[in-house]
């Protein structure tokens, strides 16, 4: 088997990408303090909370972050950033749920759309790719 070599801008490109995950590791870190174990707690405990917050990761990733992703690109070829979302969800979680309440309607969508787009959204850089124009320039 060949080994494979790399050019230098090559691996560059990598390591901008290993750096994501990084930011995802943050945003869990910082938004919803994954590493902050209940005190005084059993194992029970200390399992259930880990793997409650990594449920409400998976859903968040896969369900609330990809529909908006998808939704944005659809719309205006904008994307959204990952660590905005996470924290505009965990600094506005009481009027996601009340909205969730109200079922699906227009005047719902249209209030979490408008605000999504307007703080989540990833600001045009001229001095270095955002994670989303990094995948763009690798496919």
């Amino acid at each position: 088997m060949e080994k494979q070599k790399l050019q230098g801008n090559d691996i560059i490109m990598l390591y901008r990408i290993r750096w994501r995950i990084e930011m995802i590791y943050k945003s869990w870190k910082s938004y919803l303090r994954i590493t902050n174990l209940p005190e005084r707690a059993n194992k029970i405990r200390v399992e259930s909370f880990i793997y409650s917050l990594l449920i409400f990761i998976l859903l968040f990733q896969v369900h609330f972050y990809e529909y908006y992703l998808q939704k944005q690109k659809a719309k205006n070829n904008q994307t959204i950033s990952l660590m905005k979302l996470m924290q505009y969800i965990v600094n506005n979680i009481a009027l996601i749920i009340y909205l969730s309440y109200l079922g699906d309607t227009a005047y719902k969508n249209n209030l979490l759309n408008k605000q999504i787009l307007y703080y989540c959204r990833y600001e045009q850089r001229k001095d270095r790719l955002n994670y989303e124009q990094l995948i763009q320039k690798l496919s």
